[in-house]
C-alpha cells in the first residue's frame, strides 16, 4: 500500500528525491526486494551523479551506507564503488552559491563530511 502511494507520487513528480529515495527505503528494508531495490538504488546514484546535484548525492549515499540498515543481502563490491563514485563527485561539486561559507553535508550517524 504505501510502496504503491509512492509510486502515484512519482508518477506525477518523477524528480522528488525524497520520494524516489523512500521508494528504494521501502524495497530494499522492509519489502526486503533486494532486486528491486537495488535497480532502484543503481538509477538514483546515476541520476544524482548525471544531474550533479549535491543534495541528491547526499541523498544517495545515506541510502547506500545508512549504519541503521542491514546491508548483508547486498553485493559488497558494488555497493562500495557506487559510494566511491559518489563521494568522489560530491567532493568536486562547486561551492554553494549562497554565501554559507563552508559547504558540509552531514551523512546521519556519527559521520560528518565536510567539503
Amino acid at each position: 500500500m504505501a510502496l504503491s502511494a509512492v509510486e502515484e507520487v512519482l508518477a506525477a513528480m518523477p524528480d522528488e528525491v525524497t520520494f524516489r529515495a523512500l521508494q528504494v527505503e521501502l524495497l530494499l528494508h522492509k519489502m526486503h526486494d533486494t532486486p528491486a531495490g537495488l535497480s532502484l538504488l543503481r538509477r538514483l546514484v546515476r541520476d544524482a551523479i548525471d544531474k550533479k546535484s549535491v543534495v541528491w548525492m547526499s541523498v544517495a549515499i545515506r541510502k547506500l551506507f545508512d549504519p541503521a540498515k542491514d546491508y548483508s543481502d547486498f553485493p559488497r563490491a558494488e555497493r562500495f564503488a557506487m559510494g566511491q563514485e559518489l563521494s568522489e563527485h560530491i567532493l568536486a561539486a562547486k561551492p554553494s552559491q549562497g554565501g554559507e561559507g563552508a559547504k558540509f553535508l552531514s551523512y546521519g550517524g556519527d559521520c560528518t563530511v565536510l567539503l
